[in-house]
């Protein structure tokens, strides 16, 4: 029901933006209405295909992937914490606390996200299914807007009809790159922004030509490219890093080729390079100022993850092996799905568009060859060889560049290439449904007919019969072999019934039998029914995919424990409890869901601390462990808590420490080889964290070691996500140590007999917290988070809103002084 109300509201949305066109159009405004009429089309696409998740219950990825598992619980926790009134900056429940605000990928200011976390905080897995469906709707609407906003011919005279525009759309948005990462939200949502950029910079490089005499100053052009900036930023926000760097790339690499031909046609390459670098430096910039609240904390984490230390090899995993290369034209050959998948590297978008599209981008090829369709072409190839990775040379060079040398999975660059293709099948389209002489395009037409009627000829007399040969001659062989065989057949008899329409279609309208507006039509339906063949039913299961995270027997027990306390659930029951449970019920835990975000000290810190019999272990204040029922553990130390799980049990560890303790005895390194050397001196044999703490650095004048001379303890008085409050007792000097992981931006204060002083948060025990204490009594010590970036960043995006609208208002006041001037 609610999602019927949801289609409802989308229909009423739609009807009244066509009224409101269609009101405007009477009034001389533009044709606006067929705009809208086609993004109507485009959102009944994306309902059929994904009709199945929509209304039919089920899930994609069929795992639930990271849009359920990593995702899902993400957006709870910021959901809950703007419903509590506070930003979500700090996440106590998972890793033993991390910078929530620096993981780019929690996107918690992106507008969709944040609209949806104020209007209903209590979502559930089918809103993020619904988000990734709109996110599929938003990349095609953008091709369309991009194939419209492309100009060629004299005086840029020539342009792109609404039906081929809608192809592209299409195309690009049920290509591979969105197909794949369907479950990768953060991905996708940014992805989906890059035709939306690129439309701003066409329209900043080229949509100057009328009514200037062809003169071009380097500060024309500064509003749209401004308005690509903005929605750069915008699109930043959703969180994922390498999909901005991929339309960064995509900028840089389109100018570069605008560049090459505006230097070669007008000969003023000086000009035209000032200009490009402008309007470039003005997107970035913009674009930049935008994402600051996110962009500064994530920069400053980035120096603090194991990502930090990456060697080469490890950015090249998920690159694309030459031999996916058929996964252009048969995207199943392999598997598509990753419970058939077989090749001998990891899965990864091969860049499938359809079949009918790939035809007609060669079709703009042959046709036109002017600069417009070589700059797009350049552009997919450039990026199908960075794609390549490993397999290709220039991928690192590449990774020299700032950021890119943080990122793995280069396959992921064909979201660029079939951006280009999908534009250029636009282009393709709108030469098919022109009319013919006996020019350039007709010989076109002929060659590109003929090749597809040989290559088709050729499918049936070898392809077909091989593959059915191969079927025949296996049937005796291993069943994992003959399932391979039968999962690369069906995709091949597929390639082969979708290259006979295409050549269809082709022959139909060489030979006039087709008239321009029934080969759109076709067209439309054609590329849909290929997409929509080969990938909408692809992993899907009709399982709950949150029901890793139902375990309501656990959960209530240890509610009702009193804490604090962490559990550990790193057991190897990923398949029974969802890594990420503790963040979306409230619990406190010692690990997660595998994050590339990570903070590299605590993570050696895990992985160095022996087992779980040491006292490093109980440090981490795991006080409960969650295993299956036939769990290993040492028993000397763990004992049953709770068995009411029909799969899972909970065991109390008995030597858990208390989660802040008073410390008297402290080794204090500093200099800049502390961070080793503390790490070697937590893990000395012997070293016990109870009565010991290791501090790098100094932050002010530290107490001496003073061993106690009475009573001392340390008591909670609030402990919420970014702050806690403790009443503190002390005998003698000391240091209040708490294992809560340390990093930037924790700042301290104590009240004692009314006077109040600021406290450093020191680096204790290599990956933890400390806060010296330099007198006996009691104190009220209050730790806070409230890191620099984010404060500074907001700073930046005001900065960069303001800019915005100075650009915009001039480009808007100049273009008004030229046009009464004329």
């Amino acid at each position: 029901m609610a999602m019927a109300g949801l289609m409802l509201g989308a229909f009423l949305l739609w009807l009244a933006a066509y009224l409101l066109a269609h009101w405007l159009h009477n009034r001389g405004r533009p044709d606006w209405q067929r705009d809208v009429l086609a993004a109507g089309i485009l959102t009944l696409a994306c309902a059929g295909y994904f009709w199945r998740i929509l209304w039919g219950g089920a899930t994609m990825p069929a795992d639930g992937g990271d849009l359920i598992s990593f995702l899902y619980p993400t957006y709870r926790f910021a959901a809950d914490s703007l419903r509590a009134g506070e930003w979500p900056l700090w996440n106590p429940h998972l890793y033993g606390g991390a910078p929530h605000v620096a993981d780019i990928q929690a996107g918690f200011l992106y507008p969709a996200n944040l609209f949806l976390f104020l209007v209903a905080p209590n979502f559930g897995a089918p809103a993020m299914s619904l988000l990734s469906v709109v996110h599929f709707w938003w990349a095609g609407l953008g091709m369309y807007a991009f194939v419209r906003s492309l100009r060629w011919g004299e005086g840029g005279a020539e342009a792109a009809g609404r039906p081929a525009a809608l192809a592209a759309g299409i195309a690009f948005a049920f290509s591979d790159p969105f197909f794949v990462h369907f479950g990768n939200l953060n991905y996708i949502a940014v992805a989906s922004w890059l035709p939306w950029v690129m439309t701003c910079l066409v329209r900043a490089l080229d949509g100057r030509r009328a009514g200037t005499g062809g003169e071009r100053s380097p500060l024309g052009g500064l509003g749209w490219a401004a308005a690509g900036g903005l929605l750069l930023g915008v699109g930043t926000l959703a969180g994922h890093i390498q999909a901005t760097l991929f339309i960064g790339l995509t900028t840089v690499l389109y100018g570069a080729f605008w560049l090459w031909f505006e230097a070669r046609e007008q000969g003023r390459a000086g000009a035209a390079t000032i200009r490009l670098l402008v309007i470039l430096a003005v997107l970035a910039g913009v674009g930049l100022l935008i994402a600051a609240p996110v962009l500064l904390p994530t920069l400053q984490l980035t120096q603090y993850t194991a990502r930090a230390g990456w060697r080469y090899q490890e950015t090249v995993g998920y690159s694309l092996a030459p031999a996916q290369w058929i996964g252009f034209l048969v995207p199943g050959f392999f598997g598509r799905g990753p419970q058939l998948h077989w090749g001998l590297w990891p899965r990864v978008e091969v860049g499938y568009l359809g079949i009918l599209p790939l035809v007609l981008a060669a079709l703009a090829v042959l046709a036109r060859r002017d600069r417009l369709v070589w700059t797009l072409a350049g552009v997919a190839a450039a990026s199908f060889v960075l794609a390549m990775g490993i397999y290709s040379v220039p991928h690192g060079w590449l990774s020299l560049l700032p950021g890119f040398d943080l990122l793995r999975a280069p396959a992921r660059l064909v979201l660029v290439v079939d951006f280009s293709l999908a534009a250029l099948a636009g282009l393709g389209l709108q030469v098919l449904m022109s009319p013919f002489g006996d020019g350039e395009a007709w010989k076109a037409l002929s060659r590109l007919n003929a090749g597809l009627g040989w290559a088709s000829k050729a499918v049936l007399a070898v392809v077909v019969p091989l593959t059915f040969a191969a079927l025949l001659l296996a049937q005796d062989r291993d069943p994992a072999v003959y399932l391979r065989i039968g999962v690369a057949a069906i995709a091949i008899m597929l390639f082969v019934g979708f290259l006979l329409a295409s050549w269809g279609l082709i022959a139909a309208r060489r030979s006039g039998l087709a008239q321009p507006g029934t080969v759109a039509v076709l067209a439309i339906v054609l590329i849909f029914l290929d997409l929509a063949s080969t990938g909408a039913y692809n992993d899907l299961s009709e399982q709950d995919p949150t029901v890793g995270f139902q375990h309501p027997g656990i959960i209530a027990f240890l509610d009702a424990q009193d804490g604090p306390f962490r559990i550990d659930a790193r057991t190897d029951i990923e398949q029974l409890w969802q890594p990420n449970t503790a963040l979306l019920v409230g619990l406190d835990d010692v690990w997660g869901l595998v994050n590339p975000s990570l903070l590299g000290y605590y993570e050696r810190y895990w992985e160095g601390m022996g087992s779980r019999s040491t006292r490093l272990y109980d440090f981490l204040n795991a006080a409960y462990l969650i295993g299956r029922k036939d769990v290993e553990l040492d028993w000397s130390k763990y004992e049953l808590a709770f068995d009411g799980d029909p799969d899972l049990n909970v065991y109390r560890n008995r030597e858990a420490l208390p989660r802040a303790m008073i410390v008297h005895q402290a080794q204090v390194l500093a200099g800049p080889e502390a961070e080793q050397e503390a790490w070697l001196a937590v893990q000395a044999p012997g070293f016990d964290p109870a009565s010991t703490v290791v501090i790098e650095g100094q932050g002010g004048k530290l107490p001496a070691a003073s061993p106690a001379v009475g009573a001392e303890g340390a008591r909670w008085i609030e402990r919420g996500n970014q702050e806690i409050d403790l009443e503190v007792t002390v005998s003698a000097p000391g240091y209040l140590v708490l294992s809560e992981i340390w990093y930037p931006g924790w700042r301290a204060e104590t009240e004692r007999d009314g006077l109040i002083e600021s406290r450093p948060v020191l680096r204790a025990n290599s990956a933890f917290r400390a806060v010296p204490l330099e007198q006996p009594g009691t104190y009220t010590v209050r730790l806070w988070f409230e890191p620099t970036g984010w404060r500074w960043g907001w700073v930046l995006a005001v900065a960069g809103l303001v800019m915005l609208g100075a650009l915009v208002g001039w480009s808007w006041w100049r273009g008004r002084s030229k046009a009464a001037t004329r």
